[in-house]
């Protein structure tokens, strides 16, 4: 599968694909950070001659995925296997669709539509933003296979990092 291939399966599957630099960039201010301004990205959905500019410019390029209401998707990173645990006493992990990452999980759910959901970051989040453990998953099971060969990321919008 090609690189936009792979952002052609994201996109079929309802999420919004946008380059990001490698986790292994040699400038650490780099990684996952957007290859370009991605803002436009959150509510535009890129063509395939927008996929094949990317591809071309920037080869290296990994996958993220806008989040948010306007993507229709919320996005519960869990950065360490050991919080792994922590995570489920608080209700978070319910979804069904879940994404390996190099450091933990990605949890994906469909926005509950009742407005924005801010980013959340720490282990004690489930006290402070009740609305995140009943939104409801419904995507494809299919997105944790496809997150893997480009390391696919979830990135904007609505995410909570644990």
């Amino acid at each position: 599968m090609t690189w936009d291939d792979t952002a052609r399966e994201l996109i079929d599957m309802g999420l919004k694909p946008f380059p990001v630099h490698p986790e292994d960039h040699a400038d650490p201010k780099r990684r996952k950070a957007p290859v370009y301004r991605w803002k436009q990205w959150q509510t535009e959905w890129p063509d395939d001659a927008q996929l094949e500019a990317w591809a071309k410019s920037a080869p290296d390029a990994e996958w993220a995925v806008a989040c948010g209401q306007d993507s229709g998707y919320v996005v519960l990173d869990i950065d360490s296997v050991d919080l792994l645990d922590s995570a489920k006493a608080m209700g978070l992990c319910t979804s069904p669709v879940i994404a390996r990452t190099k450091r933990g999980f990605h949890y994906y759910y469909r926005h509950p539509g009742n407005g924005p959901l801010k980013n959340k970051v720490g282990s004690s989040v489930a006290r402070h933003d009740k609305d995140w453990p009943r939104v409801s998953a419904s995507i494809s099971r299919r997105t944790a296979a496809t997150s893997a060969p480009h390391r696919a990321a979830s990135s904007s919008g609505s995410a909570m990092s644990i």
